[in-house]
């Protein structure tokens, strides 16, 4: 009898939390526009933002800046983030009510309603760490537009000819991106690994002179 009990208190508890996480799933799915940061002055954090205020822990967004950090959240676990004109794709999950996961990022959920969303960033010890602090992010009905997993970059000269081409991965510069100069020579050619730069970058002149290599590594 009293396993029995045991297990109707555990499953009890166990349906308690998964509801509580539907419930925060439900309340963090769209767009949020950050509207301010929290400085933790005990910890000697650099803010997220390097704006100034009349009260040192707390800095709030001008009008003109408060669409250049926003977070959106599908409710198939997908998480986009466009910060200052960039735009970065990833997942999110919640561990509790009040501990979600983006990307590789754990955040403490202090406050989540239809209209505010207030946490701060931890380490994978559970420790806060430097950027950012406490964000504040009030919730948005304007339009956020989506991007790919894998999205193709590709710009011309005035006169037609290729200018750069490569492809972003998750928003990041990803595998071989090329530059070529207005008369159709080869510019410079890169590498990166999720926006990292790797192996040999190479550089040319107009008259397709090599004239910078650089090797970041593997």
């Amino acid at each position: 009898m009293k396993r029995l009990l045991a297990l109707i208190f555990l499953l009890t508890i166990s349906g308690t939390i998964s509801g509580q996480i539907n419930k925060s799933k439900e309340l963090i799915t769209g767009r949020w526009d950050l509207i301010e940061t929290i400085e933790d002055t005990t910890h000697g954090f650099e803010p997220l933002l390097d704006l100034t205020t009349e009260d040192p822990e707390t800095t709030e967004l001008s009008d003109t800046r408060k669409d250049e950090v926003s977070f959106f959240f599908t409710s198939k676990g997908e998480f986009q983030e466009l910060r200052f004109g960039h735009q970065y794709r990833s997942s999110y999950r919640f561990l509790t009510n009040k501990v979600v996961i983006i990307g590789i990022t754990t955040f403490q959920i202090f406050e989540i309603t239809e209209e505010r969303l207030k946490i701060q960033r931890y380490d994978d010890d559970g420790f806060q760490v430097a950027e950012p602090d406490i964000l504040i992010f009030e919730k948005s009905d304007k339009p956020f537009k989506l991007i790919k997993e894998y999205e193709p970059y590709l710009t011309y000269h005035q006169s037609g000819q290729k200018k750069e081409e490569g492809t972003y991965h998750n928003g990041y510069l990803h595998g071989t991106w090329k530059e070529w100069h207005p008369n159709g020579l080869l510019k410079s050619s890169k590498n990166f690994t999720e926006g990292r730069p790797t192996g040999i970058w190479k550089t040319w002149n107009e008259a397709g002179k090599l004239i910078k290599e650089t090797n970041h590594g593997g």
